[in-house]
């Protein structure tokens, strides 16, 4: 899990071809978050270790303070709707399943959060309503 999450996070930041790509790993570990939990290709684990993944995105930070939540945030719906998805597939034997949806939810809250405060910063500090900042 560690080592996929620091794969996207130093690779992101490579030139050209050798640059990770965010978009197709986010969407494979979502794919593999919603296989069938009795199949044979999600067993040991597997559906487990890609929420793990995801969640560790949403708040892995890199050595050059790129955010990896920019690049989590637009998927947001997608992810949450996985998350949701595993909570009702978990049945009775898999508590640690539903405990990793709950966690990998709570994970991109923050990294939503942590996204739009880097926006707003770097947009400066504008009312969402258009309304002026004008404290007197």
């Amino acid at each position: 899990v560690e080592c996929t999450a620091l794969c996207l996070s130093l690779g992101s930041n490579l030139p050209g071809n050798l640059r990770t790509d965010a978009h197709s790993l986010i969407t494979k570990m979502m794919e593999i978050s919603n296989w069938n939990p009795r199949s044979k290709m999600a067993s040991g684990g597997v559906r487990l270790s890609a929420l793990m993944v995801l969640g560790r995105i949403c708040v892995l930070d890199d050595q050059d303070g790129f955010d990896l939540a920019k690049r989590v945030s637009p998927y947001a719906y997608e992810i949450l709707t996985c998350c949701h998805k595993g909570l009702l597939s978990g049945g009775a034997g898999e508590p640690g399943h539903r405990v990793e949806c709950v966690s990998t939810a709570w994970k991109l809250a923050v990294a939503c959060r942590r996204s739009h405060d880097a926006n707003r910063l770097m947009h400066g500090n504008s009312n969402a309503d258009g309304g002026s900042n004008d404290q007197s």
